[in-house]
């Protein structure tokens, strides 16, 4: 037996590898309990009912987009048109012409009017619609397009809720090319354009910048529009010259009357003395005629007593 403490080489060597040999026991019986739980538990697979599910549903959704009930109305039409040229194709001659279809945008163009009365009621669907989206426009001022502006041509609408919000019109130059905010001045436009083959006027107001302004009155000069301050007092002032005018036009009268007063006291006066003179005359005709009759009576009497006298030498 060797001696505490030492031992020999090959006891060492029996004690090494019969650790090792525990060592690797023990790992692998690790390796063996950690992966067992993974290696029991199966992989999850989906059953047969779960793939005819998915079958049935993509194949419901291909069906609803392939025939009539998924389908929208134009859609349908289309497929009702196809159909029936692929089953009738000897019938094509009882088809109506191809015509464009027209949406909403197409009927209002066709259907707007600048102005609307508010006592004409729309006759048709058209109408109403063109009529109900002139309603949701804001018409204090108008947006103006300059582009032809040396031909003497613009061209005019009014705003809408999205361009009121933005300000453009009233505090943003109203040229639809144009972005400019300072300097507007507000102008009176007497509005000439056609429309359904009638020619019509209306007087609106717009908002440009100094650069659109000089295009805006380069054919034809317009009015500058006037603030409320501005348009009272001219009101103010045009009263006044009114009155002024009615004042004068009844000095001018009554002067006139006085005038015509004057001429018939003239004509009377004359007639007056003019009857005055014819009664002078008729009284001096009558004192002539007078006298040459009583000169003549006095002359028949001499003739007489001379007659007389002669008789009586005679006897």
């Amino acid at each position: 037996m060797a001696a505490a403490g030492y031992g020999s080489d090959l006891e060492e060597d029996v004690g090494g590898e019969a650790k090792r040999a525990r060592k690797e026991a023990s790992k692998g019986d690790s390796i063996s309990t950690k992966t067992t739980p993974r290696s029991s538990a199966a992989v999850h697979r989906p059953e047969k009912s779960t793939f005819a599910e998915e079958r049935d549903k993509a194949a419901r959704s291909e069906y609803m987009h392939t025939t009539l009930r998924g389908m929208n109305a134009y859609d349908r039409h289309k497929r009702f048109i196809n159909d029936y040229l692929l089953f009738y194709g000897g019938a094509r001659a009882k088809l109506r012409p191809t015509e464009v279809a027209k949406n909403d945008y197409d009927v209002i163009e066709e259907e707007h009017r600048f102005l609307w009365d508010d006592k004409e009621q729309p006759a048709t669907w058209e109408q109403r619609l063109a009529k109900k989206y002139y309603d949701k426009l804001f018409k204090e001022y108008t947006l103006v397009d300059l582009s032809r502006y040396r031909e003497g041509l613009v061209a005019l609408r009014w705003r809408t809720e999205e361009e009121v919000l933005a300000a453009k019109g009233q505090f943003v130059c109203g040229n639809l090319a144009c972005s400019a905010r300072d300097d507007l001045t507000s102008w009176e436009v007497d509005f000439n354009y056609v429309e359904q083959g009638k020619a019509r006027s209306a007087l609106v107001k717009v908002r440009l910048c100094p650069d659109c302004s000089r295009r805006l009155n380069h054919a034809n000069p317009h009015r500058r529009a006037r603030s409320a301050r501005e348009a009272a007092e001219a009101d103010a002032h045009e009263a006044d010259e009114k009155k002024k005018k009615r004042k004068h036009k009844h000095k001018h009268d009554k002067s006139d009357d006085d005038s015509d007063q004057e001429k018939d006291r003239k004509h009377k006066r004359k007639h007056r003395h003019d009857r005055d003179d014819a009664s002078d005359d008729d009284d001096e005709r009558e004192r002539k005629h007078k006298h040459k009759h009583k000169h003549k009576s006095r002359h028949e009497d001499k003739g007489s007593r001379a007659e007389d006298l002669l008789d009586d030498l005679l006897v």
